[in-house]
């Protein structure tokens, strides 16, 4: 095998390990404060003439790779863990951890509607024992997949994952977006967040993606909607494909 193939295969099995935000969240809310992803409003102390912030979702996965491909795998989340119970997790062997993201897209108007259910494999499953029962439950499973590139953001794949979701974004909000070499744009939905130290982005921002390099041939754009933009999983048959960029920063998008 030759260094290029060598690299080319290395950087996919990086990228499938750490790929795990490519299933979208179902979204779980959370105020940004302390390590937790319990289902709260997000309200800091406002005075009363201040309007309440926005609800926020974060997402922390545990991934089993099902072994028909490199990218083919179960994704299990569990809405009531906090962050420092994820962080706890020893993965079995054939289990990854994803990465810890915030939701891009407008929790309050987004959801999972049905969860998918895989002959063979457990729907739930227990890795707390502080909790009772299964905690995690499975989301979603990645098919398949191609690798992009290993660029300035770190290794790019996109992938087709089976899930069932709706992902809004409404007027008034920003989009970022990239747009393929082929015309094919994707939107940003799930962005990298450190579960020590939650201090979000505000992508409401022009900038908020300034440290950002697009992949080669690709191109980022960003944009106020002036109407609601909905990612829709039932327009795919239940299949959506995701574009995963995982480096020093993590960010996760989806085909419209």
């Amino acid at each position: 095998m030759t260094t290029s193939h060598l690299f080319r295969a290395s950087s996919i099995t990086y990228c499938i390990l750490l790929m795990a935000a490519c299933t979208g969240a179902e979204p779980t809310t959370s105020a940004p404060t302390g390590n937790s992803t319990d289902v709260n409003d997000n309200t800091d102390n406002v005075d009363s003439g201040q309007a309440e912030e926005t609800v926020k979702a974060f997402t922390h996965k545990m991934m089993k790779s099902t072994g028909e491909n490199p990218f083919a795998a179960l994704a299990y989340e569990c809405q009531e863990c906090t962050f420092e119970q994820w962080e706890s997790i020893v993965p079995p062997d054939g289990w990854t951890k994803g990465p810890a993201q915030i939701a891009v897209f407008s929790a309050e108007d987004s959801g999972m509607r049905s969860t998918p259910s895989v002959e063979g494999h457990p729907d739930t499953v227990d890795f707390l024992d502080d909790m009772p029962g299964n905690e995690y439950k499975i989301i979603a499973r990645p098919l398949d997949g191609e690798f992009v590139e290993s660029g300035a953001n770190g290794i790019v794949a996109k992938v087709q994952v089976k899930r069932d979701t709706l992902l809004v974004f409404t007027p008034g909000m920003r989009v970022h977006e990239l747009t393929s070499p082929e015309g094919d744009i994707f939107v940003l939905f799930a962005h990298h967040v450190d579960p020590e130290n939650i201090q979000a982005i505000d992508f409401q921002e022009a900038d908020a993606l300034d440290y950002f390099t697009a992949p080669t041939g690709w191109t980022y754009s960003t944009r106020i909607l002036d109407e609601e933009l909905a990612l829709d999983a039932d327009n795919y048959d239940g299949v959506v494909t995701v574009l995963a960029i995982r480096g020093d920063v993590n960010s996760t998008w989806e085909k419209r």
